[in-house]
């Protein structure tokens, strides 16, 4: 299982995100959905057996249709390996400009939908509240870390 994000999974402990799968978390610094379709290359043509999306909160300030380019990745990932399986991890939220959250919230609507209707797994991170967000607001804290852990490894040991 291969997890590609920004700093948000930078915390992620990768021994201890599944019982019974070789977990590798790769994060890049800011990266936007933009940006990650290139660290995504090198990452994809090593065909995993699954392959984790988790970005979109550093889209907003840019005003980047994350949804658009999160299905432009799944393409890529897609062309490149058809049994590679997908999961997108939902947006968490941001607490230096509120008014993100309601954007947010509807784009997780629409991933989930568009993840349900094409076999992709979809990680509900809706569970990371205000107390999971440190004092930046908008990275994760010890506690935020842990339930975003919780969440990746509930949906990988659930895999056969």
């Amino acid at each position: 299982i291969i997890v590609l994000g920004y700093s948000m999974v930078k915390h992620l402990d990768e021994n201890r995100l599944s019982n019974k799968h070789n977990v590798k978390v790769h994060f890049f610094r800011g990266s936007t959905t933009v940006n990650m379709q290139d660290h995504a290359k090198q990452y994809i043509e090593g065909k995993p057996d699954i392959l984790g999306i988790h970005c979109g909160v550093n889209d907003f300030p840019n005003k980047i249709n994350t949804f658009k380019q999160v299905k432009k990745l799944i393409k890529v990932v897609k062309e490149n390996n058809e049994n590679t399986e997908i999961f997108v991890s939902g947006v968490i939220h941001r607490y230096d400009d509120e008014e993100y959250n309601d954007k947010i919230d509807a784009l997780n609507e629409k991933l989930e939908k568009y993840c349900k209707n094409n076999n992709i797994y979809f990680v509900n991170n809706a569970n990371i509240n205000r107390k999971g967000i440190s004092k930046d607001n908008i990275h994760l804290n010890y506690s935020g870390n842990g339930v975003l852990a919780r969440n990746f490894l509930d949906l990988f040991n659930s895999l056969d």
